[in-house]
């Protein structure tokens, strides 16, 4: 599946936005191959090789795009295997390359909406990929929790260093694991985590009890 630039699953992001968000981003899913690729590199390890062969694209083309996105820093190089002479490099996709990054949040209100419809469907449909492929169970842990808390202002904003904090750890995790990964020439599991907190809309005139 390949999502066209600054649009997923219908909901499209306005060029006011553009001019707020990481450049380096933007410049990455600058191109509908691009953004496949992206897609695929946050799936799991691909050599150009590999993409240009499952993309159906020519080679020189797949290095070319490779190369922009490991450029813009949205990629990285995992490790590297002899191929007839030649060198085959693999890449995945780094944490805060996708368009559910909290990067994402810094544009003005006025636009905002449409960057939350855009991560919230890419959140949807990796839990749905995950459904039809039988792995959202998979594994034992597999975490799903959210509740309703009423807050004053103090303790929303505590809410967000809490889950500022959790995306930190989340991505030391993610470079430890990488660190593990690379001494043992092995690719490790795809895990797709989500933190969230918004103000609910009005429900049957709740009351915190």
């Amino acid at each position: 599946m390949w999502m066209r630039p600054h649009m997923v699953q219908g909901y499209s992001l306005p060029s006011e936005a553009h001019k707020h968000l990481d450049e380096r981003l933007i410049r990455s899913l600058a191109h509908p191959v691009r953004v496949e690729m992206l897609d695929r590199f946050h799936c799991g390890i691909h050599s150009p090789n590999q993409l240009a062969q499952a993309m159906g694209i020519q080679l020189g083309h797949a290095a070319y795009h490779v190369k922009v996105l490991r450029k813009c820093g949205v990629v990285e190089l995992v490790k590297t295997e002899p191929r007839r002479g030649a060198t085959e490099h693999f890449y995945r996709a780094v944490p805060r390359s996708f368009l559910g990054h909290q990067d994402l949040r810094e544009v003005p209100q006025l636009v905002r909406p449409a960057v939350s419809g855009v991560q919230l469907s890419t959140f949807v449909d990796r839990a749905a990929r995950a459904i039809d492929a039988g792995t959202l169970d998979a594994r034992a842990g597999t975490t799903f929790h959210w509740t309703t808390l009423w807050l004053d202002d103090l303790g929303w904003n505590k809410a967000r260093q809490i889950l500022a904090k959790a995306q930190a750890d989340l991505e030391k995790v993610h470079s430890l694991s990488q660190r593990r990964l690379r001494r043992v020439d092995a690719e490790g599991v795809a895990v797709v985590v989500g933190l969230a907190a918004f103000e609910a809309a009005p429900c049957h005139n709740e009351k915190a009890g």
